[in-house]
């Protein structure tokens, strides 16, 4: 991965996501910009399941395509499995 695209994820992560701050996304995503993952929801009924307040922790693979500095694609694949077990209470 190059250097140029580290420094998106890094920006992504550190500025967006702990940051809170969304005024940059513009600076780290592509305009036609897709994303392939799922994510469910964090409060709510899920899956048929109502909602405990708990955490739970879910191992997570991330691929992004970037493009002239930008993100471009990106595609996650959750341990569905574990997820759900632990929302089930098992």
């Amino acid at each position: 991965m190059s250097d140029l695209n580290k420094r998106v994820l890094r920006r992504l992560f550190d500025e967006v996501i702990n940051g809170r701050n969304f005024v940059v996304i513009d600076e780290l995503f592509a305009p036609d910009y897709v994303n392939h993952g799922p994510f469910p929801p964090d409060r709510g009924e899920f899956a048929g399941l109502k909602p405990t307040g708990h955490r739970v922790e879910v191992t997570e693979i991330n691929i992004s395509r970037f493009r002239d500095g930008l993100m471009v694609e990106h595609w996650a694949l959750l341990d569905e499995a574990s997820m759900m077990r632990q929302l089930a209470g098992r």
